[in-house]
């Protein structure tokens, strides 16, 4: 019996008088021949330049993780709104330094995203990062990117929840405001997106009084505010819309995660766990369902997604 795939291979004319162990290792020798030559899809400038500064801060990011950030970029590109984004992490595990440098930096953006010690010691190496990373209730990351560089009348923040907060009717876990003087852009407690003002705000009270983990896109254009929640039980729906939002009021203060930026101290810390996150233009029903899509299935493969 031949044993090595190039005799079977030349074996044209022997097909027929082939035993069944002598398919199977055809049949193999083909698959690998066919997974050798199968067409890759290139990586996107997008992915190298961020793989480029992970490793120009001292960070490591694997081929897996480049190839599975290629796929959800591809996707977000080839659904038409790449261009909508301001800032965007989606905490890769490789590495603490992979974790904290943002995919999309932003104009201004601290890179990598800076620890803001409010007295816990700060978010640092020793918080696990297989599922994005959990607030110490504490501390923040300071993201350096300020509102100030948003539209006035398009604006939107997405955030994708592993874990719910010990206080969800009090943490607020994502923004930057100068509540002083009345303005504001922040995602917070059950959950409300405050944009550029505090009134009206775009609130949607989560079932059961505690946070909706998954995927929640809150979205102002000219006023109108649009909220989309989804996960893997869930399917994606408009759950709230508001209208007369504040416009033309952006705070010039840096945004945080895991806390509310406010003018440079901290607001209510979470230990929430966040495993994406993002700040864009006004996402469209349509734009938030394929881009729902594509963040679930970057996290379930990364980790931290709810299959």
């Amino acid at each position: 019996m031949a044993t090595d795939a190039k005799t079977l291979l030349a074996q044209a004319n022997c097909y027929a008088c082939y035993t069944t162990m002598e398919w199977d290792l055809l049949a193999l020798a083909l698959l690998a021949q066919w997974v050798n030559n199968a067409a890759v899809a290139p990586i996107d400038p997008a992915v190298s330049a961020w793989q480029a500064r992970v490793i120009a801060n001292g960070g490591t990011v694997s081929n897996a993780t480049i190839s599975k950030a290629n796929t959800f970029w591809r996707a977000v590109k080839s659904a038409g709104f790449d261009s909508k984004f301001y800032v965007l992490n989606f905490f890769a595990p490789d590495s603490w330094i992979a974790c904290i440098t943002p995919f999309i930096l932003g104009t201004g953006g601290n890179d990598p995203w800076a620890s803001f010690d409010n007295g816990g010691g700060g978010i640092n190496p020793a918080q696990p990062i297989g599922n994005g990373i959990q607030g110490n209730a504490i501390d923040a990351l300071n993201l350096g990117w300020s509102p100030v560089n948003l539209s006035g009348t398009n604006a939107g923040m997405t955030v994708y929840r592993y874990t719910a907060a010990s206080n969800p009717a009090t943490d607020e876990f994502f923004g930057g405001d100068i509540k002083a003087s009345g303005q504001y852009l922040e995602l917070s407690y059950q959950t409300q997106f405050f944009c550029h003002g505090l009134a009206p705000a775009l609130i949607h009270a989560d079932p059961g009084g505690t946070d909706f983990l998954g995927y929640c896109s809150c979205n102002m254009l000219n006023g109108n505010g649009t909220m989309y929640q989804a996960n893997s039980t869930t399917p994606h729906a408009l759950v709230q819309t508001q209208v007369g939002m504040q416009q033309n009021n952006q705070p010039d203060t840096p945004v945080m995660i895991f806390a509310v930026g406010d003018d440079g101290a901290l607001s209510n810390a979470s230990d929430v766990t966040i495993s994406f996150a993002a700040i864009h233009q006004a996402l469209t029903a349509t734009e938030s369902l394929a881009f729902y899509n594509a963040v679930q299935a970057l996290r379930v493969a990364l980790g931290g997604g709810f299959k």
